[in-house]
């Protein structure tokens, strides 16, 4: 769900799907385009492709029937388009909760998907199960398999949610039946514009559900936070790439509504803090909010690091209730800005460097700017192909086996490059639509992706599990596990 060093790296990314089916929550978008998710290494340019499928055979046409009669109308959500608005010509990238089970209690996976419709894709991938990344990390789910989404409405704060009949096959007790409601309604209602849930069975409005008759009319999440644990964060999400400073939101229910929180590495405490939790009342869970802001830090920093939510025990003064989520942290500021003199990154080299440069040629103009290379040209398998990386610390020469210099792979350096519209990691990816209008994303089995178009050829990168920022630019032949 995260990812570090993609190059010779493998990694196991919480894939979503992303599907585009008609519901009013759904606005007409184009098909996003998502490369084949392989187990083995692929040599790779950054650009995407896909084939289009020719227009079948005619055939005869069948001889003519008395056509039979319509089936009577069933009861199903309908849509409820919007007149006035215009479809997105690129899906945008937004950040997505799952909610699953750890033992009796919640929790939550997520990543950030190209999508114009968040809450089909979210139930969509609720109803197809922990991967294995969830799996790693305990998560199971109580929703029986073969559940499929038949039709979805959101209107006036309210989602109605029709599922397959399979929803309700399973044996449960009463504990069994609202975890896997709980599931579906805290993944439904973590969108601003859901405050409750109908959940209608093939295409039928029903007032119970399940063998235990339980209410299928305006579920919240209040009816479900026994489920919960006392403490649960929800953004970021366990494995969840970041870029501070980053938000963590959640929901609690502790003494006097105290919420603490610590950032830790191999033990170290490097950042603290102390909250309040909205609660309602006594006993009851409430949403809490609070910033983590490093500053300037080490880029040994540059690692998965333990965020610890908790409270203190009145009685003892011990830590209890602890949530402990891993982040991956990439990087924490604004992004730089280029030095006079400093190689930019372009689409078919780097600076002076075109592709095709002799290896001994890059590497004498390089060092001039960055020092030797942390450790020399490494061979490495990829696809039947042995090719080589020439590596400065966090970005990389990818070399063909002649020994010229066929592409890159950026994450940072010092001093900081950036391509030639100030692109780099760091950028928020509002500036990098702005920079560049026809970036288009998609989501891979690494993480979501972005490319677009410069001079020459293309440049690719991708961005934070939360959608917000750039982490890794690169361009020309690579070499990714996926």
């Amino acid at each position: 769900m995260f990812w570090r060093n993609r190059i010779a790296l493998i990694l196991v990314l919480l894939t979503f799907t992303a599907a585009c089916s008609s519901s009013s929550e759904d606005a007409a978008a184009p098909p996003t385009v998502v490369p084949d998710a392989t187990a083995e290494p692929t040599a790779t340019t950054p650009a995407p492709t896909s084939s289009p499928t020719p227009p079948p055979a005619p055939t005869e046409p069948p001889p003519a029937t008395e056509p039979p009669a319509p089936p009577p109308p069933t009861p199903v959500p309908t849509e409820t388009p919007t007149p006035d608005s215009e479809p997105a010509q690129q899906p945008p990238v937004q950040l997505l909760n799952v909610y699953w089970l750890q033992g009796e209690d919640l929790a939550v996976s997520g990543g950030a998907v190209p999508t114009a419709s968040p809450a089909r894709a979210a139930i969509e991938r609720l109803l197809s199960g922990p991967d294995f990344s969830d799996e790693q990390r305990g998560m199971e789910t109580a929703i029986a398999e073969g559940v499929t989404l038949l039709g979805l409405t959101i209107r006036d704060g309210r989602a109605i949610v029709d599922l397959s009949p399979e929803f309700e096959a399973v044996s449960y007790g009463t504990a069994g039946e609202l975890a896997m409601v709980a599931q579906l309604v805290f993944t439904v209602t973590q969108f601003p514009t859901v405050d409750s849930v109908d959940i209608w069975i093939d295409g039928v409005e029903r007032d119970y559900i399940l063998s235990h008759g339980l209410d299928a009319h305006d579920l919240t999440r209040e009816n479900f936070y026994d489920q919960a644990p006392e403490i649960l964060v929800e953004h970021p999400f366990a494995g969840q790439s970041v870029w501070a400073p980053f938000r963590v939101t959640g929901f609690s229910r502790t003494f006097e509504s105290n919420v603490q929180w610590q950032l830790a590495t191999d033990g170290e405490v490097i950042a603290s803090g102390f909250t309040t939790a909205n609660q309602p009342d006594v006993g009851r869970h409430g949403p809490f909010e609070f910033v983590v802001d490093l500053g300037d830090v080490d880029r040994s920093l540059l690692r998965t690091l333990q965020l610890t939510v908790f409270e203190t025990s009145a009685e003892d003064g011990s830590t209890i209730n602890a949530h402990v989520v891993p982040v991956f942290l990439n990087g924490s500021g604004p992004a730089p800005s280029p030095d006079v003199g400093v190689p930019f990154l372009r689409s078919d080299g780097i600076g002076p460097i075109d592709f095709g440069t002799p290896v001994d040629q890059a590497r004498a103009i390089l060092e001039e700017t960055f020092g030797p290379p942390l450790r020399p040209a490494s061979q490495i398998d990829c696809e039947g192909d042995t090719s080589s990386q020439l590596v400065w610390d966090q970005f990389q020469l990818n070399l063909s086996p002649e020994d010229t210099v066929e592409g890159w792979f950026y994450r940072f350096s010092d001093p900081p490059m950036t391509a030639a519209s100030g692109l780099t990691p760091g950028t928020t990816l509002g500036d990098l639509v702005a920079a560049h209008p026809d970036v288009s994303f998609y989501r891979d089995t690494l993480s979501t992706e972005f490319l677009f178009s410069e001079s020459a050829d293309q440049i690719a990168g991708f961005v934070t599990d939360d959608g917000e920022h750039v982490v890794a630019l690169y361009a020309g032949w690579t070499c990714f596990f996926r």
